[in-house]
């Protein structure tokens, strides 16, 4: 079974409290392991195999921010062809248990700082693109969608943001683009240890 299928697996299994302890745990380290060993591989290690004793739920928490940018799309036919700004709006989401010590999911001031610090300083009033993604090297073509990429890349490699569930960008009142944690284990983009690559 590969790693996308286990992620999958573990994503639609725990909102129906079942468990897969008995078909991959082993028993002698006390059921509760992750499927590598890197540490730093974070949405990866976010496949944890444990009994199901949970005292709280799955809760998904977000935050909206706001940026101002500018960009162009030199290979496109119409205004956005010509150097012009927008007043970006932000949404991001985590899914995770509530914690026992905190009774939280995440303290909503480290979201934002995380944000903050891995997103938000870099594009701020900055010409996007001047931007560089992450796994390949290459400049940015800052689409929305392509934006919202970056977005996505910058807090799991940059924030180490773990159970990052969504991200939805809008770039006018009625124009936006969203990616899910679905949508980006269907494209593989964390087998391998890509980020490892990447940095």
């Amino acid at each position: 079974m590969s790693y996308t299928q286990l992620q999958r697996l573990k994503y639609e299994l725990e909102n129906c409290k079942l468990s897969i302890y008995n078909h991959f745990s082993d028993k002698s380290a006390g059921g509760i392991y992750t499927i590598d060993d890197n540490q730093d591989n974070f949405l990866l290690t976010n496949l944890t195999i444990e009994e199901p004793n949970y005292d709280y739920p799955l809760v998904t928490i977000g935050k909206e921010f706001w940026f101002e940018a500018a960009h162009n799309l030199p290979y496109y036919e119409g205004k956005c062809h010509q150097l012009h700004g927008h007043s970006f709006y932000l949404q991001v989401y985590i899914k995770d248990r509530i914690k026992n010590d905190t009774k939280m999911v995440l303290d909503y001031k480290i979201l934002k700082e995380i944000v903050t610090n891995s997103v938000l300083d870099l594009l701020d009033h900055n010409n996007l693109n001047n931007l560089i993604l992450p796994l390949t090297g290459e400049k940015l073509y800052p689409t929305s969608e392509m934006l919202l990429l970056f977005i996505w890349y910058r807090l799991e490699i940059i924030g180490k943001l773990k159970g990052l569930h969504k991200v939805l960008l809008k770039e006018t009142n009625n124009s936006m683009s969203e990616i899910t944690y679905l949508d980006m284990l269907d494209c593989g983009l964390y087998i391998n240890n890509v980020y490892k690559k990447a940095l």
